[in-house]
């Protein structure tokens, strides 16, 4: 008798497991179907800032004349802002006014001595020249 109630607890704990792993494993798969979207919508993004990208630079080189060379030493220039040729924008700092040390882009105050930040375009950084 004594056995069998043993035995009938295993089981039980052995089923509530089960169930656990079981939701565990469904939770886990509803993730994996939304991180695929997410990453196909971001690849879909990604192929056409490339196309809109690509339609910019054929439109400066056709019609103003600006050469793929110019167009590819900006790029490389823009990608050495940060300090590291890698082909990434790493967020950018500022610079205060005030005390001169450097704060996080979008940060409106400096987090030293509470001066207000130059507002930074979302486009133009600073060090492009205006035309």
């Amino acid at each position: 008798m004594l056995w069998n109630l043993i035995q009938q607890a295993q089981i039980e704990r052995a089923r509530a497991t089960s169930q656990n792993a079981k939701s565990t494993a469904r939770d886990a798969q509803s993730e994996i179907r939304f991180l695929k979207d997410r990453v196909h919508d971001l690849e879909l993004s990604l192929d056409r800032l490339s196309l809109a990208t690509m339609a910019i630079a054929e439109i400066l080189r056709d019609r103003s004349h600006i050469t793929e060379e110019e167009i590819e030493a900006k790029i490389e220039e823009i990608d050495l802002r940060d300090g590291k040729l890698d082909g990434r924008l790493r967020e950018p700092v500022t610079t205060c006014t005030s005390c001169d040390r450097t704060n996080p882009a979008r940060r409106s105050q400096c987090l030293y001595c509470g001066e207000s930040l130059p507002v930074r375009s979302t486009i133009f950084s600073p060090g492009s020249p205006e035309k």
